[in-house]
């Protein structure tokens, strides 16, 4: 998410040359992206006639919440499948264009999708709002009530994730560059609030203990396969949906504000995503689902975190590694620092 966030951020020339870079692209995989434009049309379908036949057990699952929470979060992953769906359609529908091809069902998937989005959007920031006011205003924790030290479920995190993207998107047009150090000291901010204060845990309820220094040792050789192992999975996606010069745009990002991308990119963002993705979503997934499913949820949410197609799937590999270090050290330290020789060692390279 920085990334994107500093993407936008950066001046006219960068942003024409990453829109030239995927035009080019997407000139010699018309079919690809014809074949995504359509599968993901036939989803959003397939996926709203699941929703209406199986709208008892979507209930059951939400059964246990407030109704305003159970309106949340239906809406809010319908706003997630249509956000997704309609960015994916809208960039395959603008390289085909530019390739010459008039994709007309993907004006239609666009029209349709469009609708929905829509409708679930306003749904979604309505149902927000009055809960973030009950989470950080009134300090009052939401439905159900759970007597354990993470005492805090999947809503307060869904919550945070729609306030961590309306913040950022607010303080992007005030002030873009700010955004860059905003962004993690959100990620940071809003869930030390809601666990020291509405829910009245502490920082150990965190993650914020001493490590187990037998399993840290042993983590240890974590680090390359963190590292060479991300690079392996980037070259595998590439060859699935071609050649990105990724890295090239990385590069561009640092150049345009060296320090403070470098600190953004090396330090703080290391530090603010470990806190949120491992130390509060994770483990009120792991106690709600638990280990298995704990690190798979916690590390798909991670990949999709990104949004960069090229950059979700070793994001998932990265979110996995680290969930399952923060498990074996019973601690939210390993994890940051492994996440910050990761992300050091990239911007040291373009240092170098």
């Amino acid at each position: 998410m920085h990334l994107i966030s500093s993407l936008l951020e950066q001046s006219d020339t960068l942003e024409t040359d990453l829109v030239a870079r995927f035009l080019e692209w997407s000139e010699s995989h018309i079919t690809f992206l014809k074949s995504v434009i359509i599968f993901v049309f036939v989803v959003d379908v397939l996926l709203i006639l699941a929703a209406v036949t199986k709208r008892k057990w979507i209930y059951d699952q939400v059964k246990e919440h407030s109704r305003v929470e159970q309106v949340f979060i239906v809406s809010f992953f319908a706003t997630v499948v249509g956000g997704v769906s309609i960015a994916v359609i809208i960039v395959g529908v603008l390289g085909l264009q530019h390739s010459g091809e008039f994709p007309f069902i993907g004006f239609i998937a666009v029209g349709l999708t469009s609708l929905l989005f829509l409708v679930a959007l306003l749904v979604c920031f309505v149902t927000f709002l009055i809960l973030f006011v009950q989470l950080f205003i009134k300090m009052e924790p939401v439905r159900p009530v759970i007597d354990e030290e993470v005492n805090w479920g999947g809503t307060p995190i869904l919550v945070v994730a729609v306030a961590f993207f309306v913040l950022s998107a607010l303080l992007a047009f005030v002030s873009p560059t700010a955004t860059s150090i905003a962004e993690p000291v959100l990620l940071v901010v809003l869930p030390l609030v809601l666990v020291l204060k509405t829910y009245g845990r502490t920082l150990h309820a965190l993650g914020f203990t001493k490590p187990v220094v037998k399993m840290l040792v042993l983590s240890l050789p974590l680090i390359p396969v963190l590292i060479f192992g991300n690079g392996l999975v980037y070259e595998i996606t590439e060859k699935i949906i071609g050649q990105f010069p990724l890295d090239e745009v990385v590069e561009d990002v640092i150049r345009e504000s060296p320090i403070l991308m470098s600190i953004q990119i090396g330090i703080l963002g290391p530090v603010g995503e470990e806190l949120f993705f491992r130390g509060f979503a994770h483990t009120a997934l792991k106690r709600k689902y638990g280990f298995k499913k704990g690190i798979l949820f916690s590390s798909l949410f991670f990949g999709l975190y990104h949004m960069i197609p090229w950059q979700i799937p070793y994001a998932v590999v990265a979110g996995f590694i680290l969930a399952y270090v923060y498990e074996k050290t019973q601690s939210i330290y390993p994890p940051i620092l492994f996440h910050l020789v990761n992300n050091s060692v990239a911007v040291i390279g373009f240092w170098v």
